[in-house]
């Protein structure tokens, strides 16, 4: 906490008196100007200051203190929360409280420099470790949230960036809901209402679906193109906690289920900015500071180069939002998506050492959305996050991609996962099973060991249940390349196994199976082209 005038003394040097402030200061001068005496004339001389003249300046320098208000008497960086409203607030507010929120993040940003006297700003909570942001509307693209998020945190400490919930498009009682599974026919959720004859209207206008019956969340993304009664959404689950990190937990919607449709609130991210832990930690180690942003619609203006997240230190979380950015490249640091959509956009790429988790929700790219997990990051993908597009998730150039449950739905075209000098393992992450599941066109997920000679590694771990059961493993016509070898999986029975066959009775008829299999005998497995050799039980 600092005093009033020391706030005051901060402020008049960046220029960011608050409208309290103004007031005080002038009633202030006011008091002391007819008071203050001039220099001599004649000599030029300061006079002396009397004792009785110094008393005087106590009077409105209390006065000064008194009416300053809250504006004066809390240091902005110190303030657990902030509002922002662009058509009722004010930037001579204080926006300490929802009824005297700023206008602009740009004045906020301007609060902040100013206590730090123009320069970056530290925030350190006074209470708590989170400081918290309420939208109460929608921002124009010409005030972005890049200058507030250019800042230093106290180590462990979280910045909050939240909506207030905005009117509801339209309420209604599903009629009819698929039993969601993760097969090749129903591995997307499809409702009717018999109130909405064409969901495509509401597709991207009130894209954020909350069964209310159930309090799960997903997002409604098709029909994007043409007019149908049907509405396709995203695998629902269960709510987030504004700055709170979680995996979600899923939760089917059902007929006669009531819901709700409704926009979030739109601002734009903009570029530019660097968060930084201070004093830094490590992101990923669970002690560094964070960002959270929380049912928000964030956007770029036009076609605004990628967003690029690259705070070492930091780790950025999206919670039920809807990012309409170009692409999302992650430098440094982390980044996760929990039940977020990417509104046809290009995809999340992780680059460097990042670590980027997404869970639930997914991305709509048309034609080339994709996740890629390159340059030695590690790109966690589970809670059937849905791939919308005709790209493929790639993992390459020493990257590694951990893929729990997933999917890619609807355009044909190209492979459904490529592995380029990096490493791909389908295993269990979050969640009880792994599987990788989709349809194109053609009817196959295919996993492609390099194309261009660059080969890496993929693993796949069952969970331990046996035989991949339907909604465990779901492939059809998949089309792996392991190295040389013909087969992906060998048996060993000692009771039930032949001596030529995918399950064998020995050690020794398992390497004549494998022989046969390739033409290359015992040397089969060649870990140089890529193959992986694993002994399960």
């Amino acid at each position: 906490m600092v005093t009033a005038l020391q706030d005051l003394r901060n402020r008049i040097a960046s220029n960011t008196l608050t409208g309290p402030q103004q007031a005080a200061l002038d009633t202030a001068l006011d008091v002391l100007i007819p008071l203050f005496p001039t220099p001599d004339e004649l000599s030029n001389s300061i006079p002396q200051t009397e004792e009785n003249l110094a008393r005087e300046w106590i009077a409105p320098l209390y006065t000064l203190q008194a009416q300053a208000g809250p504006g004066g008497s809390v240091l902005p960086t110190t303030a657990i929360a902030f509002f922002v409203n662009a058509l009722t607030g004010s930037n001579t507010n204080d926006g300490l409280t929802s009824g005297t929120p700023l206008q602009t993040i740009a004045a906020l940003a301007a609060l902040w420099r100013g206590t730090a006297g123009g320069g970056r700003p530290v925030l350190a909570p006074a209470t708590g470790t989170t400081v918290t942001v309420t939208l109460q509307t929608d921002l124009p693209l010409t005030d972005p949230l890049a200058p507030i998020l250019d800042v230093d945190i106290t180590g462990g400490a979280s910045l909050v960036i939240v909506s207030t919930a905005k009117a509801a498009t339209h309420t209604g009682v599903v009629a009819t809901a698929n039993v969601w599974a993760r097969t090749i026919a129903n591995g997307q959720v499809k409702i009717t209402d018999g109130a909405v004859a064409d969901y495509g209207p509401l597709v991207g206008a009130a894209s954020l679906f909350i069964d209310d019956t159930l309090t799960s969340v997903a997002w409604l993304y098709g029909p994007d193109t043409g007019a149908s009664a049907t509405g396709v959404m995203t695998v629902a689950y269960q709510p987030q906690t504004a700055g709170v990190a979680s995996i979600p937990t899923q939760s089917n919607v059902t007929a006669a289920d009531a819901y709700t449709l409704s926009d979030v609130v739109h601002v734009a991210l903009g570029t530019g900015f660097t968060t930084r832990s201070f004093p830094e930690g490590n992101a990923g180690s669970g002690t560094e500071s964070a960002v959270f942003f929380y049912r928000l619609r964030l956007t770029n203006p036009g076609s605004a180069p990628a967003t690029q997240f690259a705070s070492p230190s930091v780790t950025y979380n999206m919670q039920e939002c809807m990012y309409d950015v170009t692409e999302i490249i992650v430098e440094s640091g982390g980044f996760s998506a929990v039940n977020c959509f990417g509104y046809h956009s290009l995809g999340v790429v992780g680059q460097a050492g990042a670590f980027v988790e997404l869970f639930a929700g997914g991305i709509s790219g048309l034609a080339s959305g994709t996740v890629q997990a390159a340059a030695a990051s590690t790109v966690v993908v589970d809670g059937d996050f849905a791939l919308f597009s005709a790209a493929p998730y790639v993992s390459g150039k020493d990257g590694l991609m951990l893929m729990g449950n997933a999917s890619r739905w609807n355009n044909a075209g190209s492979q459904a996962m490529t592995v380029t000098g990096g490493t791909l393992i389908v295993s269990p992450v979050f969640q009880a099973g792994a599987v990788a599941y989709g349809t194109d066109a053609g009817g196959d997920f295919a996993i492609i060991n390099s194309q261009d000679g660059n080969a890496g590694a993929i693993l796949y771990v069952n969970d331990g249940g046996g035989t991949p059961a339907q909604d465990a493993f779901k492939f059809t016509d998949v089309a792996w390349t392991m190295g040389t070898l013909a087969a992906s999986a060998f048996g060993l029975s000692q009771t039930t196994g032949l001596a030529v066959g995918p399950t064998t009775n020995t050690l020794a008829h398992l390497d004549a199976a494998i022989g046969v299999g390739t033409g290359f005998g015992g040397a089969a497995v060649d870990p140089r082209s890529g193959s992986t050799f694993r002994i399960d039980t």
